[in-house]
């Protein structure tokens, strides 16, 4: 373990110095050039911020004078001062993520190509499904979902290791209007390498508590949908007593149980159930789940050394959840976070400062280096 810690190391250093070589020759002038947009952007924003305040300000005066002199109800714009108070906060909250992200795409259209050639054989593409949703369906790692977000995604070659990096955002979302209801399945990065092992079965593992797996309708989900479903039989004028409510209680739970029945078997009649792998080291059984369609391929592939490895991620990537699936010849991960991955720069940052360009590299060779990691050049078991 050493030695392949110390090979990985290595080669991250090799990546490292030549990162920073493309950095100081192609990346830096681009970014002085950027650095006085930045200033301007941010000079441009910080003026408009301050005029909203000051409009802000002025109508609470106003309005608050009005109520001192008793005359609030007097001009036909009083009555309306709230609201348009809201409005204005509203557009002053919003509009430094506006400002920002557009500031951030656009340094990433003019620099992101460049800075990737310090990784060979990488292709940047930006909000692009990259990782279809077919594929992430096979790989049974997340509930059903029907609205997705795409970010930035990667497609690269290393040791002969295709793989496909795509920071996606997964949601159900059902109703409309006061009605509407979103549920998050899945905000992170997910990973798909050629795993070059012969699996015939479909084997996934998944932190313990995780119910947005195996393509099923998730826990939130069923329950919303069940609470929804009561309030829609139930009849609009009733009086909600301990008597009513506890009917209602029975019925959310009736039509919970029968939307986890229908979901249960709901599946494709060519889909193999997954069964849990009781599998012998218990601390990992404390954090994780293992579930195959293959006991026997399942135990083959979660060796001792992969369980290690995997436990492992979840240090690295600073989350509580993990999760991997091995299908096909395949092999998947997805790796829950809510921070924002793959920036190297923001409006509220000097572009003279290198800390989020390292930050950027300490991200992206994480994953590439999880090839080395779990030896999937190799045709040997994991």
């Amino acid at each position: 373990m050493k030695r392949k810690t110390a090979q990985i190391n290595n080669t991250i250093s090799k990546y490292r110095q030549n990162f920073y070589n493309i950095y100081h020759t192609n990346i830096v002038p681009i970014f002085n050039e950027f650095e006085g947009k930045r200033k301007k952007e941010l000079i441009t924003l910080i003026l408009i911020e301050f005029l909203i305040c000051g409009f802000a300000f002025w109508l609470c005066y106003s309005f608050f004078s009005s109520i001192m002199a008793g005359d609030a109800y007097k001009s036909i714009l009083n009555p309306f001062i709230p609201v348009i108070l809201i409005i204005t906060m509203t557009i002053a909250i919003w509009l430094p993520f506006h400002f920002n992200n557009k500031f951030i795409q656009t340094l990433k259209l003019q620099c992101m190509d460049k800075v990737i050639k310090a990784f060979g054989n990488l292709k940047w593409y930006d909000c692009c499904d990259l990782i279809t949703n077919n594929e992430l369906t096979k790989s049974q790692l997340f509930a059903f979902y029907n609205r997705r977000t795409a970010l930035d995604a990667f497609k690269g070659k290393y040791k002969d290791v295709t793989f496909q990096i795509s920071e996606t955002q997964m949601y159900h979302e059902s109703g409309s209007g006061k009605n509407r209801t979103v549920v998050t399945i899945f905000r992170g990065v997910i990973i798909k390498f050629k795993a070059n092992k012969d699996i015939k079965a479909t084997t996934i593992i998944a932190t313990k508590g995780d119910h947005n797996i195996k393509n099923r309708c998730s826990l939130p989900i069923l329950c919303i949908v069940s609470g929804w479903a009561a309030c829609f039989f139930a009849d609009n004028d009733m009086q909600f007593t301990s008597g009513t409510i506890f009917w209602f209680l029975v019925l959310a739970i009736a039509l919970f149980a029968v939307l986890a029945l229908i979901d249960r078997f709901n599946k494709n009649t060519n889909e193999m159930d997954l069964d849990e792998i009781k599998l012998e080291d218990p601390e990992f059984t404390k954090k994780y789940k293992a579930y195959s369609t293959d006991q026997i391929e399942g135990r083959y592939l979660i060796t001792p050394a992969f369980m290690q490895r995997f436990k492992n991620i979840q240090t690295a990537f600073g989350t509580n959840k993990v999760k991997c699936s091995f299908y096909g010849d395949d092999l998947m991960f997805a790796i829950s976070t809510r921070k924002n991955l793959f920036e190297i720069g923001n409006l509220f940052c000097s572009l003279h400062n290198p800390k989020q360009m390292t930050k950027f590299f300490d991200e992206l060779s994480s994953i590439i280096a999880l090839i080395d990691y779990f030896k999937l050049d190799e045709t040997t078991k994991l």
